[in-house]
């Protein structure tokens, strides 16, 4: 199964980027080729790079990556069923096959508000599960196709994009497996032994990488010591 990663680099700085692939190389032993989809990674080898562009309002940060995803699912190069990881998830446990995880908090900031909103009102639910944390998902192409593209992505903030595409074809709630989902705040002052013992346990977790601290570096560092075939 392929791994695509929808990406956007605005700095130049692809050492998150490097880790990811560090850490799918060790704990996705059965994924095939790599897509990367937008900005193209310098440094890296051994990857398909497909541009794409991303609109600068935020109010379509969502439509962005559903775009990439759809140009993915439209790809006859991209395997039938494909794997979905963005760019900020780190595993930490080995998975031969990839379960549903969902949550029942969501989190974010005000723009992530009107996307949960949107979501909610689609389906005409109060409450919804959030497929949206912070972990891998595999994606059929036809389903994404079929399904996911017949939401209103003109509309701003869009949707939960995985959120949508389980509840669409029915994973829930057969198929789901609850798990907390993790994520380091952007403010993120914790030594490497702190994060460290906050990950302690888990089987996933994300991190923001427009602050990629010493620390975090260096816990990334310790997590996933050894480089991976996509590294030049």
């Amino acid at each position: 199964m392929d791994l695509v990663i929808p990406y956007l680099s605005r700095d130049g700085n692809h050492q998150a980027l490097k880790y990811l692939l560090r850490s799918a190389e060790l704990f996705l032993p059965n994924h095939g080729q790599v897509f990367i989809y937008g900005t193209e990674p310098i440094g890296f080898r051994n990857i398909k790079h497909v541009p794409a562009t991303d609109s600068d309002n935020p109010k379509y940060r969502e439509r962005n990556m559903f775009d990439k995803l759809l140009k993915a699912s439209l790809n006859p190069e991209v395997s039938e069923d494909f794997i979905y990881s963005g760019d900020d998830f780190y595993l930490l446990k080995k998975f031969t096959e990839l379960p549903y995880y969902y949550s029942v908090d969501f989190g974010g900031n005000a723009l992530y508000l009107h996307t949960i909103r949107n979501t909610m009102k689609h389906f005409k639910l109060k409450q919804l599960p959030n497929f949206d944390v912070h972990f891998p998902i595999v994606f059929n192409k036809k389903a994404f196709v079929e399904k996911v593209d017949s939401l209103a992505w003109l509309y701003p903030y869009g949707y939960l994009i995985k959120t949508s595409y389980c509840m669409m074809n029915n994973i829930y709630p057969e198929r789901a497996v609850y798990r907390e989902d993790f994520k380091f705040p952007r403010l993120n002052e914790l030594s490497t032994k702190e994060m460290l013992e906050a990950i302690q346990g888990r089987e996933f977790f994300s991190i923001d990488k427009r602050t990629l601290t010493e620390p975090l570096l260096e816990m990334l560092e310790f997590l996933y010591p050894t480089p991976s075939r996509y590294e030049s």
